[in-house]
């Protein structure tokens, strides 16, 4: 038998001109949690996969972030021209996409934080709604206080308070500090800062759209 049967070479020649796909980067998220996307069936199990999967995006992120130095020089902040704002909100979205999920995040836990009592009933009902879920999944009975419920009584019951809580924690209000934080920071940065020739990325700001 010659030494060379059974043998198999593998170019690793590197790819030329490679491009970015946040597809592909999801895809290799995945495999490294295991190769499924499908969350495990029990509650530890989707807390261990949510949290990894979180923290897989959050080094994915940390490796594409721009200087914070050169995200808030002051020297590239100017009054946009009325067909100019959305030119620069586009490049400046592309190249600097990883710092603006950095700032939206940060916006959004200040308002949480400040109302304490709306933060505290969406983690219950977040909570209570992966209960039932698993509960469901599993075709296990749902016991409330010592009383088994069905399961249509346990999801009119989480409707039911999450409404209440949304209304008496002032949800509305708080949604729309939430979105007006976000996209404010994020927009008014990037149409009001001027991008260099040099900062360039192969995505538009349609693909994170």
């Amino acid at each position: 038998m010659s030494s060379n049967e059974g043998l198999q070479f593998v170019d690793h020649t590197p790819v030329k001109n490679a491009v970015y796909n946040p597809t592909d980067a999801a895809t290799t998220s995945s495999a490294a949690l295991g190769g499924t996307d499908e969350a495990p069936s029990s509650i530890l199990g989707k807390v261990s996969y949510y949290y990894g999967a979180l923290r897989t995006y959050k080094d994915e992120r940390f490796k594409t972030m721009k200087p914070w130095g050169e995200f808030f020089d002051r020297a590239k902040f100017s009054a946009p021209g009325k067909m100019e704002a959305f030119s620069r909100a586009n490049k400046n979205v592309s190249y600097f996409y990883s710092n603006y999920v950095v700032l939206a995040t940060v916006s959004s836990l200040y308002v949480l934080l400040i109302n304490p009592s709306f933060l505290l009933c969406l983690f219950a009902s977040a909570a209570m709604y992966f209960f039932f879920r698993a509960k469901t999944n599993a075709n296990e009975p749902i016991v409330i206080v010592s009383k088994e419920v069905t399961y249509t009584q346990a999801w009119a019951f989480l409707i039911v308070f999450s409404l209440l809580s949304f209304y008496f924690t002032g949800g509305s209000s708080t949604v729309f500090w939430l979105v007006l934080s976000s996209l404010g920071t994020v927009l008014g940065h990037a149409m009001f800062r001027e991008p260099s020739s040099d900062e360039s990325s192969p995505l538009s700001f349609a693909s994170y759209v």
